[in-house]
């Protein structure tokens, strides 16, 4: 954001911090501008007495050059309470001034200024130190008030038959100020829903994805099954769960080192994201293992041939690694309703074909209990396809 730049850094590091340094030096900037302005106004009109004049265009300066420090004290060392005060501290003095210059409170065109430091105050630092300011200055214009009643003369540095046009123009400004400060209040807001928005979506993709591949990781690959079976039991469709383990990332590992082990740990993840629709859920569940859930399937057979797929896939050999040796993969599936109804159990199941399959090693293995499955230690048996030969 154009505004960002100048910020100092330590305001950057929460939102919070951010988005009142982003209001403050908007504001800043409208006000130096608007004194701008009126100093040339103070300069070259001539409905403004020779005596108050001086004092005027001092106030205004001053203002000027306090914005500006304020301004530099947000850029250079960070110093937000002290610039929003003195935001504050010299908005609350111009209008005091200008009202004391112009009449007092009765006649002065600043007097409807008031409320800007109150509204200040409020959106700058926080409600405390608005209601403060609000008693202050309601304390000053009840003073006012009192001491023109008791007979005090108010300096008058406007001429008389500029009232109407001097009263416009500070309504004119007074609005205008706080069209700008709802503006930008607006915009920042607005603004600063988005960036929490995106950074909340950033947290949620880094606590359910896996940094490495960028796949889900075991926790998203659990909540995803329980969704998918759910699905299942709606459509009356089977899922299906692959484990799938990797022969012969060990041996890259040690002899070209865990980076060249993560190249292929990120390869092999956009192969099998490649190989999938984008229904399906692929996920590195830890080490060198990955998971894969399977929804909408009609036809068993069409599981075998997945599997058949993923294996050539997985062992086709990866350019940027020359002379590494061969990958490959020894899969554990495991089918929903047809082997369990409980979603552990199926994790349990596709995990033990799994590690049936490595005995052969690429190869892929169907988890079958025997027919005889009430008896709990019942012995397990297995489909078994034919190694794919390297």
């Amino acid at each position: 954001m154009f505004l960002d730049k100048y910020i100092h850094s330590s305001l950057q590091t929460d939102f919070d911090s951010l988005y009142k340094a982003r209001v403050l030096k908007a504001i800043l900037f409208i006000f130096i501008g608007i004194l701008t302005v009126v100093n040339f106004w103070l300069l070259t009109s001539p409905n403004i007495s020779e005596n108050g004049k001086p004092l005027a265009l001092t106030i205004c300066f001053t203002m000027q050059i306090v914005y500006g420090l304020c301004l530099l004290l947000i850029r250079l060392r960070g110093y937000y309470n002290l610039s929003a005060h003195l935001t504050v501290i010299m908005t609350a003095l111009g209008v005091i001034g200008g009202a004391f210059l112009s009449g007092g409170p009765l006649y002065a065109p600043a007097t409807n200024m008031n409320i800007l430091p109150i509204i200040m105050a409020f959106v700058l630092i926080n409600k405390q130190v608005g209601l403060i300011w609000t008693l202050i200055i309601i304390c000053l214009h009840i003073g006012f008030i009192l001491l023109h009643n008791h007979g005090f003369q108010f300096p008058q540095m406007l001429d008389a038959e500029s009232y109407p046009i001097q009263h416009l123009s500070h309504w004119m400004v007074n609005y205008s100020s706080l069209i700008g400060l709802m503006f930008v209040f607006n915009t920042l807001n607005s603004r600063l829903k988005r960036e929490r928005d995106n950074e909340r979506k950033k947290f949620q993709h880094l606590a359910s994805h896996d940094p490495l591949t960028n796949l889900a990781n075991r926790l998203q690959f659990d909540e995803n099954l329980s969704d998918s079976l759910n699905r299942s039991d709606q459509t009356q469709k089977i899922s299906a769960l692959f484990y799938i383990d990797l022969d012969g990332f060990k041996p890259i590992n040690d002899s070209y080192g865990h980076e060249a082990g993560d190249m292929v740990l990120k390869e092999i993840g956009l192969r099998l994201k490649a190989s999938l629709r984008s229904m399906d859920t692929v996920a590195r569940l830890g080490g060198d293992e990955f998971g894969i859930i399977l929804e909408d399937i009609n036809n068993i057979d069409h599981i075998s041939d997945l599997a058949k797929k993923i294996l050539r896939t997985i062992q086709e050999p990866i350019s940027f690694l020359t002379n590494t040796p061969s990958v490959s993969a020894s899969i554990g599936i495991s089918m929903y309703p047809l082997h369990s109804l409980n979603k552990t159990e199926l994790m349990k199941f596709a995990d033990i074909a799994m590690y049936q399959a490595k005995n052969t090693q690429n190869s892929w293995k169907v988890y079958e209990p025997e027919d005889n499955n009430t008896q709990e230690d019942s012995t397990l048996s297995f489909r078994e396809a034919d190694p794919i030969s390297h």
